[in-house]
């Protein structure tokens, strides 16, 4: 059994716009800053690493044994695929990335936060998608109106204890990946999240098998005008889905 050790790179680059208004160059950005700090651990003597942790640095404190655990305790650390055979086990996971909305109902106070990460077999749309294949004609839609969204952060929620979720891209600001996922493979962003770059060419060229934990729970510290315009597009899909309902009554009592 080789000795544990551990390496980390850290880059401040001074913060970067707001998801909202996305116009392209926040994931250039991040991008081009997450392969610097690939660039910099594939320089390191150790390289490959048998694990690589990435993370972002804008999360509430969390306890990390417990994160950690959630990926490598006794029930799940025969899930990972210790051979690299590309056959069985995940060889990759993520966070379960909530906020604390502004609701006091407990099953919608704390909801799934980073869906532009996530593709999955359900959620497969980028904003990249022809609008006509997309629910609700948009995947961005409007400022304080994103139904396409806040139905994935309403869909993607889960709690403690739930089963692990297959998806095929997804990050919530902690994600653990075997190293050797990353030979051949850098992030790019070309109007969609670098992450989903990242893990089509993982999966291409070594089979990923990427799930998030609901257990490696992590939460976000939004600020108060970032609330406030999710709280919008949650009063705003009720309303939809209120409408929407009403039109099939009628359309039931007329037939």
């Amino acid at each position: 059994q080789r000795p544990c050790a551990v390496h980390v790179d850290c880059i401040d680059i001074g913060g970067t716009s707001r998801t909202f208004g996305f116009q392209g160059m926040r994931t250039k950005v991040l991008a081009m800053m997450r392969n610097r700090v690939m660039r910099m651990a594939r320089e390191h003597p150790s390289w490959p690493f048998d694990f690589v942790i990435s993370m972002d640095l804008d999360l509430e404190a969390f306890n990390h044994t417990s994160v950690i655990n959630a990926a490598f305790d006794s029930n799940n650390h025969h899930s990972w695929d210790n051979n690299n055979n590309n056959t069985k086990g995940w060889n990759a996971v993520c966070a379960n990335g909530v906020y604390q909305t502004k609701s006091r109902s407990e099953d919608s106070s704390h909801l799934f936060y980073d869906v532009y990460a996530l593709r999955s077999q359900e959620f497969p749309h980028g904003p990249m998608d022809d609008e006509s294949m997309i629910p609700f004609g948009s995947y961005w839609g409007v400022l304080g109106d994103r139904p396409y969204m806040y139905e994935m952060q309403v869909a993607l929620t889960r709690k403690h204890g739930d089963p692990p979720v297959r998806v095929n891209s997804c990050f919530s600001g902690f994600a653990i990946y075997k190293g050797m996922l990353f030979d051949g493979c850098e992030y790019d962003a070309h109007f969609d999240c670098e992450h989903v770059f990242i893990h089509r060419c993982m999966q291409e060229k070594h089979g990923l098998r990427l799930y998030m934990l609901p257990d490696m729970k992590m939460t976000y510290r939004l600020d108060e005008e970032n609330l406030q315009q999710w709280e919008e597009v949650a009063k705003n899909y009720r309303r939809r889905r209120r409408r929407e309902q009403n039109r099939k009554k009628t359309k039931r009592g007329k037939s």
